[in-house]
């Protein structure tokens, strides 16, 4: 029996070209293919109106971002005081329909007397506070202060979650720090386009390194690989993402790391397939980092330290190295050993169990019905 469900999504999911627009535009696709009707409701700043969410969806709706400047002297934190709309609340409310939040972000109604006969449930993408914290130790001058700042609104703004009916974290991690503060969460792993194993067999050439590059903690990564692995192992490098910064493509001149700058997703795909191994590092446990499931959809060996692997069910599909020197013996052990069956094996296993789309689209909808929304 078909449900509907309203979702309000932080941004336009797509393209679904990073990670919060991948988890949402996969769920929405999912979710229809389980025969949910989704009425979506989508804020827009940079990205455009997209056709294909007007196929997935019985409607769509787009409203404009307020301006930053605006949300300066609001106590609520920017990411959510700039998600207002009256019309948005509006529709919210003459729809008897409940109502997926998709991220603090877009939280901004939660708790507003008009939704008072909802059923609202939050799916988390973070554990947002710490997210802007860890960009604020990466930034400096107004960026710094910003992220400081809107750390300790996010952090504050959490108790607005007490209006939800039902939470769902992104990683086990999430799910037991919201336990704490709220008495119905589960965790829902996160939603993306690898439906399938795609690893070739045989040796590859390179290590790489892939992501969002303007991202600081992805490039402040690629630069410590160019400054630490580089020159320490004989090994081809590569680094491949969106939008690399002219300083970080000329360190990688300097340390003859090659560099793709903005590759389409079949050339993407490509370079995954093809290298040896995939070094994935973060310094922030938080969410879900899909590049994660990607390498180990697509690829070789993964080098993953800890804090990548943390709450996700993969840290027994990666090799663990939270050092230099542990990176630079795995790379040796591994640059000339191909992956076996029995590793590729298990991985379909665990990414069948925890990652399979229409799986998660069904327990999204159990979860639902357990907390009384179908």
């Amino acid at each position: 029996m078909a449900s509907t469900l309203q979702i309000v999504s932080f941004d336009i999911p797509f393209p679904a070209d990073y990670g919060g627009a991948i988890d949402v535009f996969y769920k929405i696709k999912a979710l229809k293919e389980m025969g949910v009707s989704i009425d979506l409701h989508c804020f827009k700043k940079d990205r455009k109106p997209a056709a294909i969410l007007e196929e997935l969806c019985d409607s769509v709706s787009y409203y404009k971002r307020k301006n930053p400047l605006l949300s300066l002297g609001n106590a609520r934190p920017h990411i959510v005081a700039s998600r207002k709309s009256d019309k948005l609340l509006n529709k919210l409310s003459n729809s008897d329909s409940p109502i997926l939040f998709e991220g603090l972000h877009s939280c901004y109604y939660l708790n507003h007397p008009a939704l008072d006969s909802h059923m609202k449930v939050v799916r988390m993408h973070n554990i947002e506070w710490q997210y802007y914290e860890g960009l604020g130790k990466q930034s400096e001058g107004l960026k710094k202060i910003y992220f400081d700042m809107e750390a300790g609104r996010l952090k504050t703004y959490e108790k607005e979650l007490v209006g939800a009916d039902l939470i769902l974290g992104i990683t086990e991690k999430d799910r037991d720090y919201y336990r704490e503060i709220h008495p119905k969460v589960e965790w829902l792993p996160c939603f993306h386009p690898t439906n399938k194993l795609s690893i070739k067999k045989g040796k590859g050439s390179y290590l790489l390194y892939h992501g969002n590059l303007s991202v600081p903690e992805n490039e402040q990564a690629a630069k410590a690989i160019c400054h630490r692995i580089a020159g320490a192992t004989d090994f081809p490098i590569v680094i491949a993402g969106k939008n690399p910064s002219p300083t970080l493509i000329a360190l990688a001149e300097q340390k003859n790391v090659k560099i793709v700058a903005n590759p389409e997703e079949a050339e993407m795909q490509k370079i995954i397939q093809e290298a040896q191994m995939h070094l994935l590092w973060t310094e922030q446990d938080t969410g879900v980092k899909l590049k994660l499931i990607y390498a180990l959809c697509g690829g070789r060996h993964v080098l993953a330290n800890d804090a990548m692997t943390k709450g996700t069910k993969l840290s027994k599909l990666t090799h663990s190295i939270n050092s230099t020197s542990e990176c630079l013996i795995k790379i040796n052990e591994l640059h000339d050993v191909e992956i076996s069956d029995a590793e590729i094996k298990e991985r379909r296993s665990v990414l069948n169990e925890y990652y399979q789309n229409s799986k998660n689209a069904a327990q999204l909808m159990d979860l639902c019905n357990d907390a009384g929304v179908f």
